[in-house]
C-alpha cells in the first residue's frame, strides 16, 4: 500500500460497498501489465495501425483552434446527424436524437444497463464473451445469466440454449458479433433466431458490434437491419479508425433510451471527449480506404493464425470470419491462466480462455493485429511450450 495515506488494515475491511467488493481489472490487463517489453504480443485488442492522417489532422486543428471544452453531454449535433446517416441504409427513418456519444462503446453498454436493469433482473451474456458483460450486469444490481457458445457449434448462438435461459426476470440480451473472444461472426440463421426468442419474450437485445467492419468472408450481418423495436446497437471509433486511446464510442437506439443513455453518462464523465468527436466527424466525412487496408491486411494475418494453429499438434481452430481475433482450443492437462503464465515466461502474451467465461476454458485468445512474423513466433512458442506440457 502506498505511503501517501496513512489510515493501514484492518481499517479497509467492510468499508467498500458489496456491489464493487469483488470487482477488479480484468486478468487480460494483468497479463499485459506483467509482460517484459520485447515479449511478442498477441493478446492487445486493439488495430495495428495509427489513425488515418486526415483524423490526426483533424484533432490536432480541433485542438489548435480552441475544441477544447465541454461538448454538448449529447456529444456534437453534427457528428450525431452523420452517424444517422452513416446507419440510415441499415434502419431508414435514423435521426441525430437516436444517437448518443459516449466515452467508448462500453460506456454506451454501461449505459445502457444502468438506463434498463434493476435488482432482480437477468440479463443474457455469452460464454465465452467480452469480459465487461457479467460486471456491468452487476453494476446495475441485475443477475448475468450465460448462455453457451460451443466449439463444435462454431461458437454461433444456438436460439434453443438460449430460450432455455429466459425466466420471467429475463430483461436482455447481449450479443456480440464479431466476437470477442472467438472472431466468429453471427450469421443471417443466427441472428433471425435470437430475435425471435427476444420477441416471443419481450426482450431487449444490446448488440455490441465494435468489429463489425472487420469481417472476411461474408457481409456482416447487422441486428441493427432487421426492424426489431427493443433494440439498442453500439459501436466505436476505436477499431474502424484505429482511435482506442481517444474513447469515443457511440449507441443508436430508440430516442427515449438514447436520451437515458446521455444522462447515464451525464453522471459518469459530463460529455464525451471534444477533438475526439472532431476527428470522429473527419473520419466519417473523408475515405474510408484506411478502413479496406486494415481489413485485407488483417484477413492476411488472419490466414497466418489459421495456418500456424493447423500445423500445430494440440491445438484446435474454429476458424475467425471477423473481428482480430482467434480463440483455438488446447489439448494439454493444464489452466487456460497456468498456460498462458507459462507462455509469458516464455515470451508471448496470449489470454487465457478462463478469463471469458466458464466456457473459454481450455482456449487461448490469440490477437492478429499484430507483424505476421510475430504470429509466427508467437505460434511457434505456443508449440514448444506445449509440447513440454
Amino acid at each position: 500500500m502506498g505511503e501517501g495515506f496513512s489510515v493501514k488494515p484492518p481499517f479497509w475491511t467492510d468499508v467498500f460497498a458489496s456491489r464493487v467488493e469483488d470487482l477488479d481489472v480484468s486478468g487480460i490487463r494483468k497479463l499485459f501489465e506483467a509482460a517484459d517489453e520485447d515479449a511478442i504480443h498477441l493478446g492487445i485488442g486493439e488495430p495495428h495501425r495509427q489513425p488515418p492522417e486526415h483524423v490526426k489532422q483533424a484533432y490536432i486543428e480541433a485542438v489548435e483552434r480552441g475544441e477544447n471544452k465541454y461538448s454538448p453531454t449529447a456529444g456534437l449535433p453534427e457528428l450525431r446527424r452523420g452517424i444517422a446517416e452513416a446507419y440510415e441504409h441499415r434502419r431508414p427513418g435514423l435521426d441525430a436524437e437516436n444517437v448518443a456519444m459516449t466515452a467508448g462503446s462500453t460506456a454506451a453498454l454501461y449505459a445502457a444497463l444502468q438506463a434498463l436493469v434493476e435488482e432482480g433482473d437477468e440479463v443474457l451474456v455469452p460464454d465465452p464473451g467480452f469480459v465487461l458483460y457479467p460486471p456491468h450486469t452487476e453494476l446495475a444490481e441485475g443477475t448475468p445469466v450465460t448462455y453457451p457458445l460451443r466449439d463444435e457449434e462454431g461458437f454461433q448462438v444456438d436460439p434453443e440454449a438460449l430460450a432455455e435461459r429466459v425466466s420471467p426476470d429475463t430483461k436482455a440480451i447481449v450479443l456480440c458479433s464479431p466476437s470477442n473472444p472467438t472472431g466468429v461472426a453471427l450469421d443471417r440463421e443466427t441472428v433471425d433466431g435470437v430475435l425471435e426468442v427476444a420477441e416471443d419474450n419481450d426482450l431487449w437485445v444490446l448488440a455490441d458490434e465494435a468489429y463489425d467492419v472487420f469481417t472476411y468472408e461474408h457481409e456482416h450481418v447487422s441486428f441493427l437491419d432487421q426492424g426489431y423495436e427493443k433494440l439498442a446497437y453500439f459501436n466505436t471509433f476505436s477499431k474502424r479508425y484505429a482511435m482506442t486511446g481517444w474513447r469515443l464510442g457511440f449507441a443508436v437506439a430508440p430516442e427515449p433510451l438514447a436520451e437515458k443513455i446521455r444522462v447515464v453518462g451525464y453522471h459518469m464523465y459530463a460529455a464525451p471527449p471534444t477533438p475526439a468527436q472532431h476527428a470522429a466527424l473527419a473520419a466519417l466525412e473523408g475515405p474510408d480506404d484506411h478502413t479496406q487496408m486494415m481489413r485485407e491486411e488483417l484477413q492476411e494475418r488472419r490466414d497466418v493464425v489459421v495456418e500456424e494453429c493447423d500445423r500445430i499438434d494440440g491445438l484446435e481452430l474454429v476458424e475467425p470470419d471477423g473481428a482480430i481475433y482467434a480463440f483455438p482450443r488446447f489439448d494439454a492437462a493444464i489452466s487456460s491462466m497456468d498456460l498462458s503464465v507459462k507462455l509469458l515466461e516464455a515470451g508471448v502474451v496470449v489470454v487465457p480462455g478462463s478469463a471469458f467465461g466458464s466456457n473459454g476454458e481450455d482456449h487461448l485468445r490469440l490477437s492478429f493485429a499484430t507483424d505476421p512474423n510475430d504470429i509466427r513466433q508467437g505460434l511457434q512458442l505456443v508449440e514448444k511450450v506445449l509440447d513440454g506440457v
